[in-house]
């Protein structure tokens, strides 16, 4: 062996088996997006829906779940506290009744 990995295919756990389109939701913003510690996430919903936050790293691994939480039609916000994480890239996933509806990167200082 002469310490040579090849790899052929990677994974990180999830099979896109379909698309479906989340229309009842826009306008999904970040901000301060490089944050230390308190990330404030702004969405809206066209009507009232369950929501869910994930922060994953670049692993995929999740490290902040927030647990799906009834929120209502018109603007809403989170704020998620990112302050036990390691420096470096993360993406959070929304996801609406279930479903995924967007993703964006984060930049923890």
């Amino acid at each position: 062996y002469d310490g040579t990995v090849t790899i052929d295919w990677i994974s990180f756990g999830a099979a896109l088996v379909g698309i479906q389109t989340i229309d009842y939701v826009q306008g999904v913003r970040l901000f301060p997006n490089q944050t230390r510690a308190m990330l404030n996430v702004e969405y809206q919903l066209e009507r009232a829906a369950r929501v869910e936050l994930r922060v994953s790293n670049m692993m995929g691994q999740h490290m902040l779940l927030t647990s799906p939480d009834l929120q209502s039609a018109g603007a809403n916000t989170q704020t998620l506290d990112l302050s036990r994480l390691p420096n470096g890239m993360y993406f959070l996933q929304v996801w609406i009744d279930g479903q995924l509806s967007a993703t964006s990167p984060i930049t923890k200082q």
